[in-house]
């Protein structure tokens, strides 16, 4: 390729073409000559960060990624690029307060949208959860129908214990996916921790009415409609379904406490007996966990029946 040699954008051409034909060494060659001529030129930076980049030496990717946004700050590829870098570096916080800024730049660039999402979802990991919850803020804004970036807001909410922001953001996921079983419990576990049992309730029905977390959703019902008030009515209920199902040990573990709720442990304790029985009967008395459990729940309800 002939060019001029006292032309930086020649130069930054060739380091392009060679890049994009797998020679990153040359890629790096011809675009440090770009940079001898013009060391003020944001894109030739940007080029510089993402070859060093490509070649694993992440300093010089990092060094000239910030020469890049110290010449443009509103280079929003630059910005995009060294969030990426300090990601890879474990830099969780300043890879989430760097992509950011860019989403505020460029909040419908598409191609960012994905980054962010991912940036989020690993600084949510390493619990920085304001900041994640900064970066799908924008993201549900820019792309609505986006179920991932509604539920991650909605479980950086939770865990920030921002219920009523985390049921709206579920909301809009279940909206988008009505038939989702962990945006469902989410919302059934939600409204019982926020204290509105009957909404929790209907949540549990539609779980039964989709047949999902059937055993879950059964227990979760009759443990709400009893925190809501009707403690007999959920014992009654709770009754009638291991009518149906006499050989589950969850059914009687979980009536077992809705007993001892009413203050009824001597019932409490009769109920761990048969779950007990029923553990030996289906040849489960081997499972040391289970037989931990059952006892020390049977010692407990013993030791409150003595209170």
């Amino acid at each position: 390729m002939s060019i001029d040699t006292e032309d930086s954008s020649a130069w930054s051409l060739k380091g392009r073409i060679e890049f994009e034909l797998k020679n990153v060494d040359g890629g790096i060659s011809a675009t440090l000559k770009a940079y001898e001529l013009d060391p003020y030129n944001s894109h030739t930076c940007n080029n510089l960060g993402l070859f060093y980049k490509k070649k694993s030496d992440l300093k010089n990717a990092i060094k000239f990624l910030k020469e890049a946004i110290e010449i443009d700050p509103f280079n929003t590829g630059a910005i995009t690029n060294l969030a990426i870098t300090y990601e890879e570096t474990k830099n969780f916080e300043s890879a989430a307060d760097l992509i950011f800024i860019a989403l505020q730049l460029a909040p419908d660039k598409k191609t960012l949208h994905f980054n962010a999402g991912n940036i989020a979802a690993e600084v949510s990991k390493q619990r920085h959860f304001e900041r994640a919850i900064k970066i799908l803020e924008i993201l549900v804004k820019v792309d609505k129908e986006n179920s991932n970036h509604w539920f991650n807001l909605a479980s950086n909410y939770w865990v920030t214990k921002q219920l009523d922001k985390a049921i709206n953001c579920f909301k809009e996921v279940e909206r988008l996916l009505p038939d989702d079983e962990q945006t469902l419990v989410s919302l059934v576990k939600l409204y019982g921790e926020s204290g509105n049992f009957r909404q929790a309730i209907s949540y549990c029905e539609k779980l039964l009415d989709r047949q999902l977390s059937i055993l879950n959703a059964t227990c979760w019902r009759a443990q709400y409609m009893q925190a809501d008030g009707r403690g007999q009515e959920a014992i009654e209920f709770m009754k009638s379904v291991i009518r149906n199902n006499q050989m589950n040990d969850h059914l009687w573990v979980t009536l077992a406490s809705m007993y001892s709720y009413e203050g009824d442990n001597q019932r409490a304790a009769a109920m761990i007996v048969g779950a007990r029985q029923i553990l030996m009967e289906k040849g489960e008395d081997n499972d040391k966990d289970k037989m931990d459990f059952l006892s020390e729940r049977q010692q407990h309800y013993h030791q409150l029946e003595r209170k």
